[in-house]
């Protein structure tokens, strides 16, 4: 290294301003840009084995340095994209953006991408000038998706794990945002595309209400799910064929590398979605249930917005 590079590097390390902020997780070591402080990979969630259910994490003793984005979920489909980033199915991270100078409670406006259900990711929403300009704090979250969040199996509570996975990330929030200066009562999660149709759902499902105040759809609609012990009986003949080695142990399939599970299953990307039934988030489908009035009356607001485009 020349003393040329170690100059850049003492300068940028000290125009770097950090901040810790002390929430009932644990403190959190964060940094501040344009007078918006940012908070990159925080876990939100945690899961024994694949294909469980996640809870919040255990609250830590140390520092937890947030100045990096975490792994994203393992991607796949035809919104995939060919970029050098580590996909893990401890995934289950999200990041803050907070502006700077104020005495108040700020709304707090929660993320969901897009992507089919089968790709996308938090890291790809720098919101650094969305939280300045509309002086509210964004969050953006991670969620398990394709194989891993909508792949449900006889036997295993393995219904809409992705949609279960929003749903904590609120719980999180809900726990977590006062610390951050934001009002827990005044949460609206917005999302595009198969994140509009998760807040769709989260309109629909009752256990998550409490969690927010308003909506905001994007480019989403009522989609058409299918049967989840219709894919529950597919996709275990599925994985069955592929991995006759299993003999049908779920303890094994769990055990097999995340990568030789996407390359030995050939699924169509649309059936990797949410599932609707009985003992399901979703009881019916999503148009039965507004049209029978079984939806969140709460919320402040709704709005759907639809194609965006110049036409």
């Amino acid at each position: 290294m020349t003393l040329f590079d170690l100059l850049v590097l003492t300068t940028t390390i000290l125009s770097v301003q950090s901040v810790i902020t002390k929430t009932p997780s644990g403190d959190i070591l964060g940094f501040t840009s344009n007078n918006v402080d940012i908070y990159k990979g925080i876990p939100y969630g945690q899961f024994s084995t694949r294909w469980s259910s996640a809870t919040l994490p255990k609250s830590w003793t140390d520092t937890l340095n947030a100045t990096e984005f975490g792994p994203i979920c393992h991607q796949s489909g035809p919104f995939k994209l060919p970029l050098p980033l580590v996909e893990s199915e401890d995934c289950l991270f999200l990041n803050i953006w907070v502006p700077n100078g104020n005495n108040s409670l700020l709304p707090v406006r929660v993320w969901l991408h897009g992507g089919g259900y089968t790709a996308g990711f938090s890291n790809d929403y720098d919101s650094e000038n969305l939280a300045r300009f509309s002086q509210s704090i964004i969050v953006t979250i991670n969620y398990r998706l394709g194989l891993f969040g909508f792949f449900p199996l006889t036997n295993l509570n393995t219904r809409n794990l992705g949609l279960m996975d929003q749903q904590l990330a609120l719980q999180w929030v809900q726990k977590n945002i006062p610390s951050f200066g934001g009002d827990k009562t005044n949460v609206m999660i917005f999302g595009e595309s198969a994140g509009g149709s998760s807040v769709l759902a989260h309109l629909l499902m009752e256990s998550s209400w409490p969690l927010y105040s308003s909506i905001v759809l994007e480019s989403a609609g009522p989609f058409h799910f299918s049967d989840c012990k219709e894919n529950e009986r597919v996709n275990l003949k599925l994985i069955d064929i592929a991995f006759p080695e299993c003999q049908s142990n779920l303890t094994c399939f769990q055990k097999i590398d995340a990568s030789r599970l996407y390359q030995e299953l050939t699924i169509n990307w649309i059936k990797l979605w949410p599932c609707i039934g009985e003992q399901s988030q979703l009881r019916e489908q999503p148009i039965t249930l507004i049209r029978k009035g079984l939806f969140n009356k709460k919320t402040k607001q709704s709005q759907t917005i639809v194609n965006c485009d110049n036409n």
